[in-house]
């Protein structure tokens, strides 16, 4: 039996940021994600889908993502979502009302897409298990959630890597340069 797929949405000051997070999230087929322009396009699709999180920066263009949570939580008191935010810097005052309003977790920039992945998998307990870069889709199903990292010392951890071998393929007869 498949899982129901988990939906996330994102929303964050930079399109190429945000862009770049859905393109890593949408590579795994438990996760249907969809990116978000504005708050208000958020809020409005909040009221017809549910999501089971929301990844959003602190500073967004029309107000900060505390002050969004508690919006959506005052808008939709019934629906259940988790928040997880992301900020380059985190002072007393962001700490706080993030505390206020409830976000359930925050990430500090800049971070490696594949860890930020790897923390949604976590917070939606999704079990993800990596075999030579690609999902095992063949792995036994249990309730725990496990993450098991790639583990490739080459790579730093900012560094995704785009291709199996570490090189984009050739065109033919093109010589490969190091």
């Amino acid at each position: 039996m498949t899982p129901e797929k988990k939906h996330i949405a994102i929303i964050t000051a930079s399109p190429a940021l945000g862009s770049i997070i859905a393109l890593v999230l949408e590579d795994e087929e438990q996760l249907h994600v969809e990116q978000f322009d504005n708050t208000d396009t958020l809020m409005a699709h909040m009221r017809i889908v549910p999501f089971d999180l929301i990844v959003m920066d602190y500073n967004l263009e029309q107000t900060s993502a505390a002050q969004l949570v508690l919006n959506l939580r005052r808008a939709l008191p019934n629906r259940q979502f988790e928040t997880m935010v992301l900020t380059s810097s985190i002072t007393p005052e962001i700490k706080l009302a993030c505390k206020f309003a409830r976000i359930d977790e925050v990430v500090i920039k800049p971070m490696s897409p594949v860890f930020l992945k790897e923390r949604v998998l976590s917070r939606m307990q999704i079990r993800h298990f990596v075999q030579d870069g690609l999902s095992d889709q063949s792995a036994p199903e249990t309730s725990d959630t496990v993450l098991e990292k790639d583990a490739h010392p080459n790579w730093g951890g900012n560094v995704v890597p785009l291709f199996k071998s570490g090189h984009p393929p050739l065109a033919p007869n093109q010589p490969r340069h190091f």
